[in-house]
């Protein structure tokens, strides 16, 4: 872990980013934005080639493997966004 954290690298961008207050709008703003037929297709497809180890982190958490899997849709688009 330490070796990781000192290959950090501070980016002010980054941090305006997330320290922007967020704007709520509805769900159904959002709806046609995250369930779209790609973004379906590729969360059954991270959550296949991923399943042992998201069993493995629902067991430890109680959180379901889908909702995990859901939420890395919505932050990262299967890691499309990083």
């Amino acid at each position: 872990i330490e070796a990781g954290l000192a290959q950090a690298v501070y980016r002010q961008g980054s941090i305006a980013a997330i320290t922007r207050p967020a704007e709520p709008k509805p769900w159904q703003h959002y709806r046609p934005i995250f369930l779209t037929t790609a973004r379906i297709e590729k969360g059954r497809a991270f959550l296949a080639e991923h399943r042992e180890q998201l069993l493995k982190v629902q067991a430890a958490t109680g959180v379901p493997a889908e909702m995990i899997v859901a939420i890395i849709g919505v932050e990262t688009s299967y890691g499309d966004n990083t």
